[in-house]
């Protein structure tokens, strides 16, 4: 069944254009130009009827498609039993053995060859029902602008970027900002708004009462939610334990907002986007975490979590909802996502804002209603103020569109689509207009962390750019599979970015969508796998440092597009299943293989999070936390916060987080460089003296300036993470500081 034959159930019977010609000649089917007789009178009736209000754009979603064939000759009974089962056999095994990173990759490469010509052979022949959302919508009416409104929008608009100038939100500009984006928003809004949707909503409710329903989909989905609720926050205090630098920057930047310092684009590091920090923020003064590492991991666990149902509403577009499940799932518990989201970094807003986008995106194009289109710039939009590879999200947006408008037939639909696209840029522009009065202010830190990585601001490239860029290309694509790069901070490095089952299931998934598209032509299957290489753009326009490429923190915008893959395979073993047994045996044989193939997911994820992750980043961490408890306990007993000091080592402890962790002022630091102890010879007061066990020019100058002290070493948890202290007691002070620890 050729999906699109017909766009939307609206015939086209107009004489083809030279577009259309050239539009079928990049589909690789060309128009046979026909004689002029050839053409049929008739008249279209393009009266659009506009959406009753009581119909729900959720129910529109949830229709699906009977199921259907892929077109394509009657395959042979015996060939369709071995084809997907021996193709998903030599998969899972071919991804086994590079999981292991072995020397020689002959073996795995030729067991994946046979994977992929199976499964594409099996995905030619009509081996599957595929189903998907269903194409026939009714219709909706593309009202006018309201012009009046968008002439106000774009006044405060212009008064919004003048009265940000500062770099600082107050009530009077955020007051302006709001005004300004619910201005255009009113201006191109088709129809009801959510919140009279909700009213209606309520009143159904009130009158007919809440129906549930608790079937095979709903248990799966709360147990689902329940294991994705384990895996994202389990240990969530020790895993990972320690902070490094980067969490201090931000933590200096929350404290500077608890403080009354509303800043709009944050130049501490280099310079970062502040959704993050507003986030880390609100969590401090609602949950009395304060400033601490906590603080951080919470929005960013949150962030994480939030994604996952758009993960799910996006994959349902491609296929239904156990489709949607399942990408769902994978990512909830892949370690992946899991560990960037510990982390109390902004990398989790990449994703979470990709997620949206892209539903709105497919789901606009879809139902053909530009609400959608105007909640998608709202994402685009929040991603810019998220974390800088969400810059890249308008491009893959505007490839889908452009993928579209390939496809399609029917000249209305591409005008409209372009005008939605331009409606939607719109309020983007708005929800920026803040950071871009930032930017004007100070443009060279804007940009300079991604031209330090893109061009040579930092360092003159290494190779050839073009050399670079296609050995980048290629790295970044070999990242689901093979190897994620050498970041130990954000991945455990050198494997798979993908555990074994689901790596072998989203090759597959890549293989039945390319197929799958070749023989239907569906513009979401191309858009699907082109947006993967644009959303690790980030990662692989990394030119000045190659060694930062694979990074999963950049790439992490392909979490929804390849766990979209992985899951379209995944859930094919149902399908295939009732095609070849007709009774009840197929569901047994459902449950016994996912009962195998779900737990190998969990097992291999947890132990790559909680298990080697961790280990990992104890030993390559420094242990900020024991030392900023020990600092703690001398401070509350015997000493003061005021005489604790650090001697600064490259690549050492970070004085600003013993600070933190030890319950001082968070703006405090504690390092001291060896130049600056004799300005302490007269300090009355105990002193501590925090050392590493090998700097034995601290250990002389220590003895020399404080010949008093007490030189002890403090033995980790951690094998090669001991400190040195060196204990000053004052006159009336000559009890050693043990806290609870053995020197």
């Amino acid at each position: 069944m050729d999906w699109d034959r017909k766009e939307e159930g609206v015939e086209n019977h107009s004489e083809p254009t030279v577009w259309d010609w050239f539009v079928s000649i990049l589909r690789l089917k060309p128009i046979p130009i026909p004689a002029e007789s050839d053409y049929p009178s008739i008249e279209v009736d393009q009266k659009q009827v506009e959406v009753p209000t009581f119909i729900s754009e959720v129910e529109l979603v949830e229709e699906v498609d009977p199921a259907t064939h892929l077109s394509g000759p009657v395959p042979s009974k015996t060939t369709k039993w071995i084809r997907f089962p021996a193709a998903l056999f030599f998969a899972l095994f071919a991804q086994l053995a590079l999981d292991s990173k072995p020397e020689r990759v002959l073996l795995p490469f030729l067991l994946y060859i046979v994977a992929f010509t199976l499964m594409g052979w099996a995905v030619w022949a009509g081996d599957f029902r595929f189903s998907k959302p269903h194409d026939r919508v009714i219709p909706v009416k593309d009202q006018e602008v309201r012009l009046s409104y968008v002439l106000f929008g774009a006044g405060l608009t212009v008064f919004t970027f003048f009265l940000t100038r500062g770099n600082t939100f107050n009530f009077l500009n955020l007051s302006v900002w709001g005004a300004g984006l619910i201005a255009f928003i009113m201006a191109f809004w088709q129809g009801e708004t959510p919140l009279q949707r909700f009213r209606k909503w309520l009143q159904t409710s009130r009158m007919e009462g809440l129906n549930f329903r608790v079937g095979r989909f709903e248990i799966l989905l709360t147990v689902s939610l329940l294991v994705i609720l384990f895996f994202r926050v389990s240990q969530l205090d020790s895993v990972p334990t320690d902070m490094w630098s980067d969490q201090a920057e931000k933590l200096l930047d929350v404290l500077d907002i608890l403080e009354g310092k509303f800043s709009i684009f944050f130049p501490r590091n280099t310079g970062r986007e502040g959704l993050q920090m507003y986030i880390a923020a609100g969590t401090a003064a609602l949950l009395g975490t304060g400033v601490s590492f906590m603080t951080l991991k919470i929005g960013t666990v949150i962030s994480g979590l939030v994604t996952l149902p758009f993960i799910y509403l996006f994959a349902k577009e491609y296929g239904g909802r156990y489709i949607g499940l399942s990408a769902m799932f994978m990512a909830g518990v892949a370690h992946w996502p899991n560990i960037l989201s510990r982390l109390g970094l902004r990398f989790p807003l990449y994703p979470l804002f990709v997620a949206p986008a892209l539903f709105f995106l497919v789901k606009g194009l879809r139902t053909k209603n530009r609400n959608d289109f105007l909640l998608m710039g709202l994402a685009i939009g929040m991603g810019l103020h998220g974390y800088s590879p969400a810059r890249v999200i308008p491009l893959a947006v505007v490839l889908g569109a452009v993928i579209y408008l390939l496809h399609t037939k029917v000249k209305p639909n591409r005008k409209q689509v372009i005008s939605w696209i331009v409606m939607a840029g719109v309020i983007a522009f708005v929800v920026f207009t803040p950071l871009l009065g930032a930017i004007v202010e100070m443009p060279d830190l804007y940009i300079f962390r991604m031209m330090s990585r893109i061009g040579t601001a930092e360092r003159a490239y290494p190779d050839s750019p073009i050399t670079i860029l296609l050995d980048n290309l290629w790295d970044g694509l070999r990242m689901f599979g093979w190897d994620n790069g050498e970041l130990w901070v954000v991945s455990v490095p050198n494997r798979p970015a993908l555990d074994w089952v689901t790596g072998a299931f989203f090759h597959l998934g890549v293989i039945l969508i390319l197929v799958r598209y070749l023989r239907n032509r569906d513009w979401k299957d191309l858009f699907l796998l082109l947006s993967v290489p644009i959303l690790i753009l980030p990662s692989i326009l990394s030119l000045a440092f190659p060694g930062e490429n694979p990074a999963p923190n950049r790439a992490s915008g392909a979490i929804v597009p390849v766990f979209t893959i992985a899951a379209t395979a995944f859930t094919l073993l149902p399908a295939w299943v009732k095609e070849i047994w007709k009774d009840d045996r197929s569901k047994f044989v459902v449950i016994g293989v996912y009962a195998l193939l779900v737990p190998l997911i969990l097992v291999g994820n947890y132990n790559l999070v909680f298990n080697e992750y961790a280990r990992q980043h104890r030993e390559k961490t420094w242990n900020t936390r024991e030392v900023g408890e020990y600092i703690q306990g001398f401070a509350t007993t015997v000493g003061d916060y005021d005489t604790v000091h650090v001697i600064a080592t490259a690549h050492w402890l970070d004085g600003r987080l013993v600070a933190m962790i030890a319950g001082a002022d968070p703006r405090i630091d504690y390092s001291i460089l060896l130049e600056e102890l004799s300005e302490l010879k007269d300090e009355n007061r105990p002193q501590l003296f925090i050392l590493k066990p090998e700097d034995e020019i601290a250990k002389e100058n220590l003895a020399q300036i404080f010949p008093q002290g007490i030189l002890s070493r403090v033995e980790s948890e951690v094998t090669g993470h001991d400190f040195m202290i060196y204990f000053v007691p004052s006159g009336d002070v000559q009890e050693y500081p043990t806290n609870g620890m053995d020197p």
